[in-house]
């Protein structure tokens, strides 16, 4: 009998791709999306269960299908959201996430959790070393909610594996994931017509296409890997570098005046929060030793590649919205 996996965070594009894939992927049998509203062309194949991970619904999904994997997608990275929404951002982060834990450490038949988290929980600074491995010290910064909340969620994961001895964990840590289906503030940011660039400074980055982030979430699902692993596309780009990749006119400036630029409403620019400022001047590149050894993975796309692949009219995630919009006419 194969597997039955549950997918959180299933009405988002990252999510609702990974299930799509792991409805494909040999050894699993079911793929049941959770998430909080419907999705707004929910994938073909695959179950969809409207429930809010903070509410007693989740365990009665894992009771009813009797899944054995968690996939859990649901973690919010928008560290430039609006001040009122961090309230509900936490409670959605850290109490959903606790709710979940509880609710897999009840349900006997659950005996993995992949929880995908992000690579800013090491920090940006001019003090980094080279490559984070994934023992590196994780230095948030201290400003920004959404990576404490990863910081914090990743802690209980590893807790849940530690109470259960019949329980994998695994924690990706996910550089920023690019592509054309992707909308977060460093998409925001990469894509703008100018894109303002910290004068005197040029950081060193690496990305993920999404494509590749997609297939690494499917893999860790499927596989025996435990622990915490960094993701990330092998290849590192100075900032400079990669707008120019990415098809945008870098606009060097002094970081006082790219600060103020980005609140002038129409100026084109995105909104970018402390963390991904700091990462704008310092950069963050990881280790992937554990990524190519323990995972087993490989990325498709190096980070240069990812970055030239962004474009809107192609790739994935355009396939998948032209498909949609064919069922949505023909009325399937």
């Amino acid at each position: 009998m194969g597997s039955t996996v549950v997918v959180t965070g299933a009405s988002r594009h990252l999510g609702a791709a990974v299930a799509r894939r792991l409805a494909v992927t040999p050894g699993v049998d079911r793929v049941v999306g959770v998430d909080w509203i419907m999705p707004p062309c929910p994938p073909e194949d695959i179950e969809f269960v409207r429930a809010d991970l903070a509410g007693p619904a989740f365990g009665r999904v894992l009771a009813q299908t009797r899944a054995d994997t968690i996939v859990h997608l649901s973690l919010s990275e928008d560290a430039a959201s609006a001040p009122a929404s961090r309230l509900s951002q936490k409670e959605s982060n850290v109490l959903g996430s606790l709710r979940l834990l509880a609710a897999a450490l009840s349900a006997r038949t659950v005996r993995r959790i992949v929880l995908k988290s992000t690579g800013s929980v090491y920090g940006s600074s001019p003090g980094d070393p080279a490559f984070f491995t994934e023992d590196s010290p994780l230095r948030p910064n201290g400003t920004t909610s959404s990576v404490r909340d990863a910081i914090e969620v990743e802690a209980y994961v590893r807790a849940a594996g530690e109470r259960r001895a019949d329980l994998s964990a695994c924690v990706l840590r996910l550089t920023h994931v690019v592509g054309p289906s992707m909308r977060t503030p460093f998409m925001e940011y990469l894509t703008a017509p100018l894109v303002p660039v910290p004068l005197g400074f040029d950081a060193r980055i690496q990305v993920l296409h999404e494509e590749d982030a997609v297939a690494a979430l499917a893999v860790a699902a499927t596989s025996e890997a435990a622990g915490t692993i960094n993701v990330a596309a092998p290849g590192v780009v100075p900032l400079s570098s990669a707008v120019r990749r990415a098809r945008r006119i870098p606009v060097p400036m002094a970081p006082l005046t790219a600060r103020l630029w980005g609140r002038i409403p129409g100026a084109g620019t995105p909104r970018i929060g402390n963390e991904d400022r700091r990462y704008l001047y310092w950069g963050r590149c990881l280790d992937i030793t554990r990524m190519r050894t323990v995972l087993g993975f490989e990325p498709a796309y190096r980070s240069g590649e990812a970055l030239e692949a962004i474009r809107p009219d192609t790739g994935a995630g355009a396939d998948a919205l032209a498909s949609c919009a064919r069922r949505r006419r023909s009325g399937s």
